[in-house]
């Protein structure tokens, strides 16, 4: 069974997106966190989401968090790992979101370094 993790960037994310949803609608923000926490944990070991991005590496991956059409995980698949490194809300373009994935990416490879 791989070890599931969710680096501290991409916390950061969820929480800043729970906080945009919370001005609108504060309920939909508690789900948001539930449905997005919910999709990386039960995302089981041999379901490999489609490609993050032809710029990135192929172990990134992309989830869509169920219930919030256009918001998306972004996964990297290391050895015995399922790192949860970054998340986004709808509307940012995929330069963006390549970009907004490498301070996630540096987090999981700083505190787990290949062997």
């Amino acid at each position: 069974m791989k070890r599931k993790v969710v680096v501290p960037f991409a916390e950061g994310q969820i929480d800043e997106i729970a906080d945009f949803i919370e001005t609108d609608n504060p309920e939909a923000s508690n789900r948001y966190i539930a449905s997005a926490r919910r999709a990386f944990f039960n995302l089981p070991d041999l379901r490999k989401p489609v490609r993050a991005s032809e710029n990135l590496s192929d172990d990134i991956r992309q989830l869509q968090v169920p219930g919030f059409q256009g918001y998306t995980l972004r996964l990297l698949y290391r050895g015995d790992f399922i790192a949860l490194v970054a998340a986004f809300r709808p509307g940012l373009t995929e330069g963006m979101r390549d970009r907004d994935t490498m301070p996630g990416l540096a987090e999981f490879r700083r505190d787990y370094p290949e062997r």
